[in-house]
């Protein structure tokens, strides 16, 4: 029986949002969880790959580091910025090949599930919000490795409230019968994980991306990771994808952020 390690993070943010200008309810369009699910016995082989990688691109800066280059860590949100994307084609062809490697290499795949935020922010639940988009995850593995005869585990990047997460998976697990999880979730510091931290990289483009998606006039700067990495993603993405509000209800959205603002 072959095992999978899924390795997610978040992306997005989880809170209520009205507009990027609000002056209240401004972080993320969207919310999900991403990065990627691969065979156990190739997640060393990729965390490898990953941390040459990462040693490679950063050498100057994990020289300055008080931590040694193992638990040096890079996150997303700072490595993937717009004009870098279009300027610096060594981080478009470095993230490309990680997720070559993934797909091609160790016989794994891009994961990503959420969805577009909606509703005003008094009815919006924080917790109800991810403990959905925890389950859909875990129903989407689970049918991936109960039709390949495989069973798999998931990892997560800590989260505040980790006793929460953990106790919806053991529901999800037990309650609503997934037959391929084995354990329900564990949390786990990215420092000390190459895999977390590549499931951060991966959920940054995918946040990015999904917020273009969702409301590409405030947030056109994020189109290049769409026209670099979109395609690359699907291709290699495994039961994936962001739902998103119709258009007539983004038309309301952006009615309500409008009147926000003038109020």
């Amino acid at each position: 029986m072959r095992y999978y390690i899924a390795y997610l993070d978040e992306f997005g943010h989880d809170g209520p949002f009205i507009s990027r200008v609000d002056t209240r309810y401004s972080t993320s369009p969207v919310f999900g969880l991403g990065g990627f699910i691969i065979p156990a016995d190739q997640a060393r082989y990729f965390s490898t790959s990953f941390f040459k990688l990462k040693c490679r691109l950063f050498e100057k800066e994990i020289s300055y580091s008080s931590h040694p280059a193992a638990r040096w860590e890079k996150k997303g949100s700072d490595f993937f910025k717009a004009s870098k994307i279009e300027n610096v084609r060594e981080i478009r062809n470095s993230f490309n090949r990680m997720i070559n490697a993934i797909y091609n290499k160790h016989n794994g795949y891009i994961f990503y599930v959420g969805s577009e935020k909606k509703g005003e922010p008094s009815s919006h639940n924080s917790v109800k919000l991810y403990q959905s988009t925890l389950r859909e995850a875990i129903k989407r593995i689970d049918t991936f490795c109960e039709a390949q005869d495989a069973q798999f585990m998931l990892c997560l990047d800590y989260h505040s409230n980790r006793k929460e997460m953990v106790k919806t998976s053991a529901i999800e697990m037990f309650g609503s019968k997934r037959k391929s999880l084995v354990e329900p979730l564990f949390h786990a510091e990215s420092d000390l994980y190459q895999t977390l931290q590549f499931a951060d990289w991966v959920s940054a483009v995918v946040g990015k991306i999904y917020s273009y998606n969702a409301r590409p006039h405030e947030y056109s700067e994020n189109k290049p990771f769409k026209d670099y990495f979109g395609v690359r993603l699907r291709q290699a993405s495994l039961k994936s994808g962001v739902r998103m509000q119709k258009i007539q209800n983004t038309a309301m959205a952006q009615a309500i952020a409008s009147a926000h603002q003038k109020s």
